[in-house]
């Protein structure tokens, strides 16, 4: 009897071997074959990185750094104009997660640089293999697979197991379609030479739209995951020891009236300026300062239109320009 019961074992083994090379070759196979989702984000993230391949050289730049809060909602050609600090606006899909943003951006900065974040709410529960979004997915399988494999071993393998079968769907499609044109999926928005979109014209969302839409993650406590702490404080440690300074603020959104001396909101807020103080980030002004009213919506709680983005810029240069021209307030280490 034993050995009936055994005999099936061998097989199980093999074909779990078998099913996880199968799987594995098929990673391998789409690696720089992206998703329509992929491409569309990576033609955000291209302009980002010229703008900031193109800063000056011989100056210090500020890096306004987030999600697509702040892709719509700062303007780095207006902040340079009036604080006369060379500035750029790093600001990707939210959804690519903070520290591949933090990736793409460090080995651009340098010394004497000043990284501003602006993070959206979600990245403070980001986690790299547990309920990953599925942008980050189709670009760290697809255009951004190197930063992968800067990832441990374990998150890695859980994010193999995590893709869906229709990223590798898509991605054979597209490669192996010869009618299948790529570039149509390629983000159409107007993004300048500093980093701005310039499509956030007028209004897209109405006012009903926006009642219907508070930001559920301020409305329920908000847990700072060990995953972001590590990420945050690696990337500050790394910024002191080269001479960059990081300030750290709140990203533009709708002010819902769900928020208003909501205890459950406050508590959340303190909870981030915290975690900011504890690793000696200043904090740059009060979270209202980065709120809009709904007649400077764009198209989500998260994003203001031109005119909702031209009023954020000019309180963002009243707020920061004192930590700016303060050289104590930042942890900076000396010029060797």
């Amino acid at each position: 009897m034993p050995s009936i019961l055994f005999k099936p074992l061998p097989c199980f083994a093999a074909g779990f071997l078998l099913a996880g090379l199968a799987w594995a070759g098929a990673l391998a196979y789409v690696r720089n074959k992206p998703v329509p989702n992929a491409i569309f984000t990576q033609s955000i993230v291209e302009p980002k990185l010229k703008a900031a391949d193109t800063a000056p050289a011989d100056s210090p730049t500020l890096y306004l750094t987030g999600g697509s809060n702040v892709l719509f909602g700062i303007d780095s050609v207006q902040f340079t104009a009036s604080s006369e600090l060379n500035s750029v606006n790093f600001g990707c899909a939210a959804g690519m997660g903070p520290e591949l943003i933090l990736y793409l951006l460090k080995p651009r900065l340098k010394r004497g640089d000043i990284v501003a974040m602006f993070w959206e709410y979600g990245h403070y529960t980001f986690t790299r293999s547990g309920e990953v979004n599925l942008t980050y997915l189709n670009l760290v399988f697809g255009p951004q697979s190197d930063f992968r494999h800067t990832l441990p071993f374990l998150d890695r393998a859980r994010l193999a197991l995590s893709l869906p079968g229709s990223h590798l769907r898509d991605a054979t499609f597209l490669a192996l379609n010869p009618y299948a044109n790529s570039e149509i999926y390629r983000c159409a928005w107007d993004i300048d030479a500093l980093g701005n979109a310039r499509i956030n014209e007028g209004r897209k969302v109405s006012r009903e739209k926006l009642l219907e839409q508070p930001n559920e993650l301020l409305l329920r406590p908000l847990n700072i995951t060990s995953d972001s702490r590590t990420i945050f404080t690696d990337f500050i440690h790394d910024c002191r020891e080269n001479g960059i300074a990081v300030i750290a603020s709140w990203p533009n959104l709708h002010f819902h009236p769900n928020y208003a001396e909501n205890p459950i909101v406050s508590a959340n807020l303190a909870r981030i300026k915290a975690f900011w103080n504890d690793l000696e980030v200043p904090v740059a002004g009060e979270w209202k300062e980065a709120c809009f009213e709904a007649r400077h919506a764009y198209d989500t709680p998260y994003h203001p239109n031109a005119k909702g983005r031209a009023l954020r810029t000019s309180r963002l240069v009243e707020t920061l320009t004192p930590l700016l021209s303060d050289p104590g307030a930042f942890a900076v280490p000396p010029v060797p």
